[in-house]
């Protein structure tokens, strides 16, 4: 029932006086995936999964689009290894140089993994996170979707975007710079200032407040698990 009045406009009344409030529940944001290849087959299956899975799909069928669409930081890039006017692998080296754009997960379709006398992993060539061939089962390409962004599998709790999960790293690996690895001692809003600092310092275009947001949540978390340790 809890659930369903999410999903409806809700009247609210105060219980001390005649105030009344109209609560419209925000639509979902959509999480937003880039497929680059030619129009086949092969590439509507992979749009329609991910359309199933919650993504938005942009679709292009040439690398100098893919570079162009992937200014707009979506949450998945899918890119055939050979695109023409631009190599699909070009593009993944690209895009993994950029400062703002290299956390974003990027899978590579082609065979060129795939023969086992020379196979070596994804990431080893052209920085891709991952690969894929034509035919592969529609569970496989989930259970990938879903390992490189969080995203598509039911269940509850918050997922976070492949750009929190990076920050996060982010502030795990700074935070031992400065601790260590021991356990924090003293406030702790001055390490969270501290930890926004650096991150912003390497990272320039990201958004501070939701680095302090994601080091608050962390330190908080790392609280949490010490005095339930105690």
């Amino acid at each position: 029932m809890e659930r369903d009045l999410l999903k409806r406009e809700v009247l609210v009344s105060c219980p001390h006086c005649s105030a009344r409030w109209k609560i419209t529940p925000k639509a979902p944001k959509a999480h937003k995936a880039v497929l680059a290849d030619a129009k086949r087959p092969f590439r509507e299956n992979l749009a329609r999964t991910l359309t199933s899975m919650g993504f938005e799909i942009t679709l292009v069928e040439d690398g100098e689009k893919l570079i162009e669409t992937l200014r707009s930081k979506p949450d998945l890039v899918i890119a055939n290894v050979f695109l023409p006017g631009k190599l699909g692998v070009e593009a993944c080296e690209w895009m993994k140089a950029q400062p703002d754009l290299h956390y974003i997960p990027f899978i590579l379709i082609g065979s060129l993994f795939r023969v086992e006398r020379y196979r070596r992993p994804a990431n080893s060539l052209y920085g891709a996170d991952d690969y894929i061939e034509e035919g592969i089962p529609n569970d496989e390409f989930r259970g990938i979707v879903h390992r490189l962004t969080g995203f598509g599998v039911s269940g509850h709790g918050a997922v976070q975007s492949p750009l929190e999960e990076h920050l996060r790293r982010k502030v795990r690996i700074h935070l031992d710079t400065m601790t260590g690895g021991d356990r924090i001692q003293g406030p702790m809003g001055p390490r969270i200032k501290e930890l926004v600092s650096a991150i912003i310092k390497d990272s320039p275009n990201t958004d501070p407040a939701l680095v302090e947001k994601i080091a608050g949540e962390y330190l908080t978390g790392m609280e949490g698990d010490h005095d339930r340790d105690q």
